[in-house]
This record gives C-alpha cells, structure tokens and sequence, in this order.
C-alpha cells in the first residue's frame, strides 16, 4: 500500500469508491463518510486549481478543529501542493512572521480567523459552497490523480521555536509515506480503530492522527481544544475511541485528576472508560517511569508504547513498547 501524499489520496478514493457510507471522521456529535470527504476533498481541489494553485505551491491552513481540517489536507494533496498548518491560538505576530517566511499561495481559513490573514490570499472554508452537481454525486475512480514525486515536498511545519527562532522543515512525499508506512507496520491498526485527536495542528504527530487512520479504513475523533483540557469530557470522548496519542504532561496531569476524584462511583467510571483502550502511546517530551507506571495502572488493556523523534524527520524516529 503507497502512503505518500498522493497514495493516501488514493487510499481514501478507494475506500470512498468501495465503502461511501463507512465513517471517516466525527466531530462533536456529527460524523462524516469515507464518501462524503472524498466528494468534497475533490470539490475543494478542483476550486484551487481554478485559482491558480499549481504542483509545489504552499498553501497555509489556519482553521480550528472539525472535518475542514481533513477536507483541507486532502485536497492540498490532490494538488500535489504543500500543507503549511498555522494555529489561530498562536499571537497574530508569529503566525504572521511563518506567513511572510513560508510566503504560501493561498490560505484556507475560516470566518473567525480571517483578521489574522486578512493581508494574504485566503479562502474562507465556511463559506465554501461545495459542488453537489451529477459530475460528482458518485464517487469514481477516476478522481485520483496522477502519483507524486517522491522527493517532492508534502508539507512544510515550523518547530516550536524553543531553541531559538522557528525554522520551516520541508518535508518530502518519501518522506511521509516511509513515516506511515512504518507506523503501521510496527503498530497494526485496522478497520474499526478510532483515533482520538489531541496534538495540535502545528505539530507532525498530528499527521499520525490524522492521515493514519485514513489509509486503513479506520477513523479519527476530531475533538475542540477545550475538550482536551477538560478531563471529564476528554473521558467521555475516549469513550467512544480505540487510541490515542498524547503528551506525557496531558497523561500525567489526567492521572492526578483521576486520582485526586472524591467520587468513587465517578472514578470507577472513568477507569472503566479508560480500560477499553487497544492503544496508548506517548511522547515528544522526556517520559519518566512514573508516567509508564500511570499508564499501565490507567489503560489496562491497551499496548502500550513510547514514541520519539522531531519535526525533521518526520516526526517519528524511534520506539519503545512499554512491557506489562
């Protein structure tokens, strides 16, 4: 199976051709289908063809949470462009200095964030009207475009900046497929599994919970950042999820909630939530013993694992199953 930036295209055409009805994402209490991302992934492409967007052109997405996101990415790849994440809770003046470095084509945006950009192009997504005509009211084969380089550029991401200034990080289609490729071939995920989004937009591990899913049939929880900082509703969404990726100060702090309840009945709840998770994985910070401790304790059923590596080389470089 190819997972570059065209084959995951490929990929969901596939499943969209073969399984239009199969949920590919949710959202708050909404859901969308292998089918209906791809009609409308296919729309949004053909829209930014018809504005000039060409192979290797960035394009900026600065949106919150919800199906746009996955619309978005889709459709920047059947471009065969470049993906540039920008995060609306970031200050005006640094996504304004990554726009005047990256200097991206066109910036897919929403209403509320539209003042942030407002000096560059942009396309607001919720007034996008997408095309519902006969061209594309059945899914065809024939949406899937033509294979991409391999060493061409999928998506350019900034690093945080900790170490100084951020620096843009080209990353190319090779270099994607090997990361998805490999991700799935260590971890096995199948038709089934839901993904609980918690990273943020800007950083690579996002690609793992975004596009991973995609490329097996499964589906991914799109969740509002207030809901990943709000322990009772993050459990109520891991309800209905298989596996999640998150820091170790997210789980740490989410221990020390499910610790500290004065409930019994709540907690035992929660923990009851919790063991039904198929997996767990953390990273991207030093991950002391006590978290794998925590993480056993908390996901009882869940195979465990440590996973590290950066933005420059696509995200990541190394892992470790925790034992049991």
């Amino acid at each position: 199976m190819q997972f570059d930036s065209v084959g995951v295209v490929m990929q969901i055409q596939r499943l969209a051709f073969q399984n239009p009805q199969t949920v590919a994402a949710y959202y708050r209490e909404q859901s969308l289908s292998y089918g209906e991302l791809g009609r409308r992934s296919f729309c949004l492409s053909e829209a930014l063809k018809a504005q000039g967007v060409e192979a290797g052109a960035v394009l900026g997405v600065c949106i919150r949470p919800g199906f746009d996101i996955l619309i978005a990415l889709i459709a920047i790849f059947r471009c065969r462009a470049i993906y540039l994440p920008l995060d609306p809770d970031h200050p005006d003046t640094h996504i304004q200095m990554i726009v005047a470095n990256a200097a991206p084509r066109l910036i897919l945006t929403q209403r509320a964030h539209s003042g942030v950009t407002r000096a560059f192009h942009s396309l607001i997504l919720d007034e996008f009207q997408y095309d519902s005509s006969e061209k594309i009211a059945e899914i065809d084969e024939m949406m899937v475009p033509r294979p991409a380089d391999g060493s061409a550029s999928a998506y350019l991401m900034y690093t945080s900046g900790t170490t100084g200034a951020p620096k843009g990080v080209l990353v190319a289609n090779d270099n994607l497929h090997h990361y998805l490729a490999a991700a799935q071939q260590a971890l096995q995920f199948r038709p089934g599994d839901v993904f609980c989004n918690v990273a943020r937009y800007t950083f690579s591990i996002s690609l793992f919970d975004l596009l991973l899913p995609l490329c097996v049939g499964a589906a991914v929880k799109l969740l509002d950042r207030e809901d990943v900082l709000d322990f009772p509703k993050l459990i109520q969404h891991l309800a209905r999820a298989t596996t999640i990726h998150a820091g170790p100060s997210l789980l740490a702090t989410l221990f020390r909630y499910i610790r500290n309840l004065d409930s019994g009945s709540i907690k035992s709840e929660y923990k009851a939530i919790l063991a039904h998770l198929r997996h767990v994985s953390t990273g991207g910070d030093i991950v002391l013993p006590a978290i794998m401790e925590g993480m056993k304790t908390n996901f009882p059923q869940a195979e465990l694992f440590v996973i590290y590596g950066s933005t420059e080389i696509s995200c990541m470089g190394t892992y470790f199953p925790i034992p049991r």
